[in-house]
C-alpha cells in the first residue's frame, strides 16, 4: 500500500500568488492540478510509456518514471487532492496565511521545496507533514529559504521517549504528569 503523507505548504504572503500560479496547471484532459511538481522540477520526456496492462503497483513503483520521481522529487508520484486552505488557528504563526494542502505517497517532495525556495530566494517556505509512525500519527515541519532547508522540527525530539513509545513501553511518571488523566492515580 505505502505510506500516505498529508502536507501543507505555506509561503510568505507577498509571494503566495506567484508561487501558487507557478505550481498550478491545467492537464491535457482539462482537469485542474493545483500542485504539479513538473512545473518546478520537470520530468524528462524520454521515458518509455507504461504498458496499459501494468498493475497499479507496477505503474507506481517499478517504472523509470517512479525511480526518477523518487530521486528528483523525493516521492514516487505527483501530488494529489491539492486544495487551498486558510489557516484559521489564531495560536498558529501561520494564522491568516493560505496553505496549499496535498498528499503524496512514500515520501515528501523535498527536492521540489528546495528548488522552489531557490526560485524565490527571499521567501520562506514552511511545510508541515502528517504521517503514520508505527501505530501513531506523527508530524514534522521543515523551513526552506534561499534553496536550503534552514529548519527541521519533529514532534519527538526526545529520542529516548521515542524509543519507549515505539517499543510499546508505557510513559514514565514525568510524562504522565505532563499529560494528566482524570481518575488516574
Amino acid at each position: 500500500m505505502g505510506e500516505i503523507i498529508r502536507q501543507t505548504m505555506y509561503v510568505d504572503k507577498p509571494y503566495q500568488s506567484r508561487v501558487f500560479d507557478l505550481v498550478h496547471t491545467i492537464n491535457d484532459d482539462g482537469t485542474e492540478q493545483r500542485f504539479d511538481f513538473n512545473k518546478v522540477v520537470p520530468e524528462p520526456t524520454e521515458f518509455p510509456p507504461v504498458p496499459a496492462t501494468a498493475s497499479d503497483f507496477e505503474r507506481n513503483h517499478n517504472t523509470p518514471q517512479s525511480y526518477w520521481g523518487f530521486h528528483n522529487w523525493g516521492c514516487y508520484m505527483n501530488a494529489w487532492n491539492a486544495t487551498y486552505r486558510v489557516n484559521t488557528n489564531i495560536n498558529s504563526p501561520q494564522a491568516g496565511l493560505i496553505g496549499l494542502c496535498f498528499m503524496t505517497k512514500n515520501g515528501t517532495p523535498w527536492y521540489v521545496f528546495q528548488t522552489l525556495s531557490s526560485m524565490f530566494p527571499e521567501a520562506t517556505f514552511l511545510v508541515e507533514y502528517l504521517y503514520e509512525a508505527g501505530n501513531e500519527l506523527a508530524w514534522e515541519s521543515e523551513k526552506f529559504k534561499g534553496g536550503y532547508m534552514v529548519e527541521n522540527i519533529k514532534d519527538w525530539q526526545d529520542y529516548e521517549k521515542y524509543d519507549r513509545i515505539m517499543k510499546g513501553q508505557p510513559l514514565d511518571k514525568e510524562d504522565l504528569e505532563r499529560f494528566p488523566v482524570e481518575g488516574a492515580d
